[in-house]
Order: C-alpha cells, then structure tokens, then sequence
C-alpha cells in the first residue's frame, strides 16, 4: 500500500508536545482485543469512555504516574517552568567532559535524571550518554523507602544545603502537581509501574534487542484490534514510514536507538497526546509490548 510520509520535528525521538493523533506504537493500544492480555486492576488507568488527557482531579494511578514521570508539564499544559533548582547538582560526563545542558521544563522531568529504564547512571543514562546526570537509579532504592516517605518527598522535597533550597518538590514547589497526581507517582513506583526493564530488553552491554517474539508482535502490530492498527496508512505504515520523527527518524531506527523509551511510553501512553492509549489501560501485558517491539526493530532503517 502507499502512504504519505509525515515529517515531525521531535526533540528526543518521542517529543511529548508533538501534536501525534496517532502517536507511537497505536497498535499497543488495542491489545485487550488481540487477545492474550492480563485483565486490569484496580492499579490500572480508566478515564471514561474515549481517550481524553487525565486531569489533576484524576483519581490515582499506575498510568497516570507513568505519564507524570515522562512528562508532567505536557500532561499538565504546563509550558514555561524555571530550571529546577536541583539541576545545579548533576555532574558532567565522565568520558566526554560534557555536561547535560537541557534547561527548563526539561530538567523538572522524572526520566531526564532517572532515565527510561529507572536505573540513571547505573542504566542507559550513564556514561557516554548526552543525558548523563550522574543521579541513582530508583529500582533499588525505593524498595528501601516507605509510601509515605516517597509521598511526602514528592510534595514537600528537602532542604539541600548545596542549592541552598528546598528541592524535589513537585507539589509545593513549582510544578505544583495535585496531591492525586503525588499518588499517581508513588503507585507507578511501587505497584508495578516501574520495572527491571531488563526483563524485556537485552541490556548486558546496552544493545537494547527486545527480549520478544518478533512472530507475535508482527501480528499485534499488522491487526491491532481490528478496527484500528499501527499498520494503518493513517499511522505508522506496514513499514513504519509514515511518520518520522525529527524529520528523518523511522519507526523501526527509533525502536532500536532508544528501546526503553518506546517500552515506557507502550506501557503508559504519550502525555498530552491522549489518542496513545496506555498497554494497561486495555489489558496488555508488558510482554505483548516487548513482543512489537520486537518486530519493530526488525523493520529496515
């Protein structure tokens, strides 16, 4: 079939601000309906009956705080935030000397210093990469930590005598999240949201291959739920060319340059862009999400 190739301009492969009416990886929406899918629970995003963006109001949630780790301002409309004040503390690069430059709304996001995968330094965000923070992962430190103590962390922050404020306080301060969306963050921390993403993805030497059936995934991507797919000349084409981010980045090079990206945003949907309805949110399992991620990374660059 023929498509008409679409030009986005993306900051980071998935710019969460880009207007995408059929974001990346559409076809991970439906996998309820492609069968296979564990049911959902009560952990689980259901706003309504057709995709709108979450509210403040929102009651919590795992999906929720999924969208709030990759982007609160975009879930939020939020444009003009000051740079956070806890930016000063990051470190530069220990191979290349460089540091991390982003200025910001783009320094207030939970992934910029933790990463995609949740490990910071000791993951794909370490060194060598331009995103270098120099900041812990939280896979190993949250188990440590209780529900109110990351709660009250998220809203009130801490004094850090370095800055010579208070930081990491996403509800007092001034991201000023609702104290739901709070809760959303610690449910994604602690009820499954954030995972061992090395379940799903090779990441011994960081090559990033899925650990997924490519045969499966094909399916679930070229199907979908019968009515809508990823396939679909409207969305990202059998080839994954109709839509290119930054203007030259296809779907199958985007899978294999950033994997953990495109897993969380599988899992969790694209803030502000609520048509990307989350895997959970329709009863897809994280393996179904590693098995089109999987074939999509066999897709020609």
């Amino acid at each position: 079939m023929t498509t008409q190739t679409q030009a986005i301009t993306t900051g980071e492969y998935l710019r969460t601000r880009a207007p995408l009416t059929c974001a990346l990886l559409t076809s991970l929406l439906f996998l309820a309906a492609c069968g296979g899918g564990e049911k959902k629970t009560a952990n689980d995003d259901d706003i309504g009956t057709g995709p709108r963006a979450p509210t403040p109001d929102d009651p919590p949630s795992v999906v929720i705080g999924g969208l709030l780790w990759d982007n609160h301002w975009a879930v939020n409309a939020t444009e003009s935030l000051t740079t956070n004040p806890a930016w000063v503390l990051r470190k530069a690069d220990p191979l290349s000397g460089a540091q991390n430059n982003r200025t910001g709304n783009d320094t207030w996001r939970c992934k910029e210093c933790h990463g995609w995968d949740y490990k910071g330094v000791e993951g794909a965000y370490g060194p060598g990469n331009s995103h270098y923070t120099g900041t812990k992962g939280l896979v190993d430190v949250i188990p440590q930590r209780s529900r109110k103590q990351i709660e009250s962390y998220l809203k009130n922050g801490v004094f850090d005598p370095t800055v010579g404020a208070v930081v990491h306080n996403f509800g007092t301060g001034e991201p000023n999240l609702s104290d739901n969306q709070i809760r959303s963050l610690v449910m994604f921390l602690f009820d499954g949201g954030m995972i061992d993403t090395s379940q799903y993805i090779f990441e011994d030497t960081f090559n990033g291959a899925a650990r997924g059936d490519a045969t499966l995934g094909q399916s679930l991507y070229e199907s979908g739920n019968g009515v809508n797919s990823c396939a679909s000349s409207s969305c990202h084409g059998l080839d994954g060319r109709t839509i290119l981010f930054d203007g030259t980045e296809t779907l199958g090079s985007l899978a294999k340059d950033n994997p953990w990206e495109v897993l969380h945003k599988a899992r969790f949907g694209q803030p502000g862009t609520p048509e990307m309805i989350a895997v959970r949110t329709w009863g897809g399992t994280d393996q179904d999400a590693s098995n089109i991620l999987a074939y999509i990374q066999t897709m020609l660059q």
